[in-house]
């Protein structure tokens, strides 16, 4: 049995850990097309770097990763993904909120 492992090096900006759509594309086994649907529907942040070019920082791949993860186990739609993930940022907002209102109580 002749196995052949390859290896791929990605660059990462790592004063900004900023992706180009085809390193994303890579790490998280998308298509770039499916990756654009994300970033057109809000659900995945992206940023132009000096040329114009769309880049995705460490986060924005994790949050790829998840939704690879929840397509392959029940194919849920768009409207679905939007809601989950705002969800999730709301949560995290509100964790945020809270221990900075715990801080402000312990100096007191």
């Amino acid at each position: 049995m002749n196995m052949k492992t390859c290896y791929q090096l990605i660059s990462i900006n790592h004063e900004k850990d900023l992706l180009k759509l085809e390193d994303a594309a890579h790490l998280t086994g998308m298509h770039r097309e499916m990756i654009e649907v994300f970033l057109r529907a809000g659900i995945v942040k992206s940023k132009p770097d000096e040329n114009g070019l769309l880049r995705i920082d460490l986060d924005g791949v994790e949050r790829l990763r998840q939704i690879q993860r929840m397509r392959q186990k029940s194919r849920p739609i768009l409207r679905n993904i939007r809601l989950v993930f705002s969800l999730t940022d709301q949560l995290a907002k509100a964790e945020r909120e809270l221990q900075e209102l715990k801080n402000q109580l312990s100096f007191r």
